[in-house]
């Protein structure tokens, strides 16, 4: 189990993995009813759900009775097409019937309640994966952070990070880009930096993507300095900026009215044999028309 106890990211923490007792979270039953109740008017694929609803019901009154892995099939297939409400309530009725789960199940099931911000019973899950003897893989345990994230507990995710890697737990940069995503969006810029910091002394090295996404998130922050800062320490990591990297940049610059430095960057992306797109001269037309320097611009852009 994990522990309860004040927060090393400053939040109170609460038991990660539920006690042994899976009934802490018990698995909802509030979503069982007519599932084509759950239906949006305005869905494409509504006739391929209510196929799937129908499939469904029919294994779940045949004889004999089907196997965990014909009903998970099909609750993958209504969790993949977003339908996560539905698939908990099927879920909930194969268990109703006496249908017990496997691990693929369980971290379908997973997956359902962080979308629909049931982390709770997502935890609750994790604790049945656990009881039946399995140990859960990276993507479960990812879909977990990216629950935590999407629901605005962040910190709790960081938390999770560091309980799971003090029990042997492996992740991976999906993981990692997760957290740094998750950051970054609560504008926690410099404590993305840390993780990354922290990344780079173990097996998962920082990529691209991370960089980009931090780079991002200081040039948001209107703190241009640090996002300069870490372009050239990903450069001397060896990783090469791409179009996404110099675009954040030269709008952080142009927010900071720091047009020349812009300018600069801009001639010495199309210098590195990056074409700069759509969204890099939107962002040059958008920032020199405002401070009425557009010739400048033309002359930029020659």
């Amino acid at each position: 189990m994990f522990f309860c106890g004040a927060s090393r990211y400053g939040f109170s923490k609460f038991p990660l993995f539920p006690a042994s007792s899976p009934s802490l979270f018990p698995l909802s039953t509030s979503y069982v009813r007519t599932p084509r109740s759950r239906f949006h008017s305005h869905s494409t694929n509504t006739e391929i759900i209510e196929e799937a609803v129908s499939s469904f019901h029919g294994l779940l009154h045949r004889h004999p009775p089907p196997s965990i892995v014909q009903i998970t099939k099909i609750l993958g297939s209504v969790a993949r097409m977003k339908h996560y409400t539905i698939a908990i309530s099927l879920f909930a009725l194969a268990e109703s019937k006496g249908f017990t789960p496997d691990l693929v199940t369980l971290s379908i099931l997973i997956n359902c309640y962080c979308h629909v911000g049931q982390i709770a019973f997502a935890f609750s899950a994790l604790g049945k994966i656990l009881k039946i003897g399995c140990q859960p893989n990276t993507v479960t345990l990812t879909t977990l952070m990216k629950g935590l994230c999407i629901n605005n507990e962040v910190g709790k995710a960081l938390d999770f990070h560091d309980d799971l890697i003090a029990k042997g737990f492996q992740l991976n940069v999906v993981s990692y880009g997760t957290l740094i995503n998750g950051l970054c969006k609560i504008k926690k810029t410099r404590a993305a930096v840390k993780l990354l910091e922290k990344m780079a002394r173990g097996p998962v090295k920082p990529n691209l993507v991370m960089y980009n996404t931090i780079i991002d998130g200081f040039c948001r922050e209107r703190l241009i300095t640090e996002a300069w800062d870490l372009f050239h320490q990903m450069i001397d990591h060896r990783i090469c900026p791409d179009i996404v990297t110099y675009n954040s940049l030269i709008c952080g610059f142009c927010v900071m009215g720091k047009w020349s430095e812009a300018a600069k960057l801009f001639n010495q992306m199309r210098h590195e044999g990056i074409n700069p797109n759509i969204h890099t001269f939107t962002i040059l037309v958008m920032h020199f028309a405002k401070k009425e320097v557009l010739p400048k611009l033309k002359l930029l852009l020659a």
